[in-house]
């Protein structure tokens, strides 16, 4: 086992991690960030939503989405907007998805909805915060 770290350590040290390519993509990405997407993406508030949804938990997933906690971060979240920052028509069309898909879980945890409703929303979700995080500008590469 010592052997295989120590191995890795030297192909490590002599290959590099990342290099200049991976600089410059670091150095080109602005994913957005401001305080209430933060609040609602922190490992505390999504984590239980998603991680439930994915293991068929939805006893649990509906007391996360009527948390107090929760409804408050998403409220705040609705009301913001994108930072002049960070907008662009992707990422404000996935702003948007990310309300209706969170505002209809919310709603579907409170009526009764479907299992499998409440999971298409929690996926919509993290597909539309995918998809925000991803149309961030991208510096072009530079030639070597």
């Amino acid at each position: 086992m010592r052997r295989l770290f120590y191995s890795t350590a030297v192909i490590v040290a002599l290959v590099g991690c990342g290099g200049d390519e991976a600089a410059q993509l670091a150095k080109g990405t602005d994913a957005p960030k401001w305080p209430s997407l933060d609040a609602l993406t922190e490992t505390e508030t999504w984590f239980p939503i998603k991680m439930n949804s994915d293991m068929g938990n939805f006893t649990e997933l509906r007391k996360a989405v009527d948390n107090p906690d929760f409804i408050k971060k998403f409220e705040q979240f609705e009301k913001d907007p994108i930072p002049s920052k960070y907008s662009t028509p992707e990422r404000e069309e996935a702003h948007k998805d990310m309300i209706k898909h969170y505002r209809a879980l919310i709603d579907g945890a409170k009526s009764g909805a479907p299992d499998a409703d409440l999971k298409a929303h929690v996926d919509g979700f993290a597909a539309a915060l995918e998809k925000q995080q991803k149309t961030a500008p991208q510096a072009p590469p530079t030639a070597k």
